[in-house]
């Protein structure tokens, strides 16, 4: 504590770091499932939006490609549900992957960093699956760069060659 016991800087109260030239009351505190702060939507050409500039360049390539996908698929992982002591309501958790090839029951999803949440959600579309959910998945491929992304491409090209023949 600075003078006078107000905070001073560089100071922690109250488990709280304290900037100079500030008041307790005025500290901002960040709720424990905050999104990320630079997170933006990015918007092409065409007016298209996405989550991120790899979704879009994946976007990109399938579409150069002619192959057919679903944009924002999503997969309920568990339904929503009401409490029963305190009658609150439990939303329901859901997986929305980027893209969906039904033709050969492709999910590719393109993560730059896979968060703890995502992991979990993972898991639970894993079991789903294991228990017999999501028949039409057959397979579920993730591009972290660009370099992946074309990777996916050519091997989802592989799949789809071989599903018409």
């Amino acid at each position: 504590m600075g003078k006078f016991g107000k905070p001073w800087k560089g100071d922690i109260v109250n488990g709280k770091f304290v900037q100079p030239n500030t008041s307790i009351e005025t500290i901002p505190i960040l709720k424990a499932n905050a999104r990320v702060h630079n997170a933006r939507k990015v918007i092409n050409l065409a007016g298209d939006q996405f989550d991120s500039t790899l979704e879009m360049f994946m976007a990109g390539l399938l579409s150069k490609s002619g192959i057919v996908y679903e944009r924002q698929k999503v997969f309920v992982l568990q339904d929503g549900f009401r409490e029963p002591v305190t009658n609150d309501w439990i939303r329901e958790i859901k997986w929305v992957v980027d893209f969906w090839i039904p033709s050969i029951g492709l999910i590719i999803d393109t993560k730059g960093w896979a968060t703890e949440i995502f992991i979990l959600k993972y898991k639970i579309f894993q079991y789903n699956r294991f228990k017999g959910l999501y028949k039409e998945v057959l397979q579920v491929k993730f591009a972290k760069n660009q370099n992946q992304c074309i990777l996916v491409l050519s091997e989802t090209k592989a799949l789809v060659r071989d599903n018409v023949t």
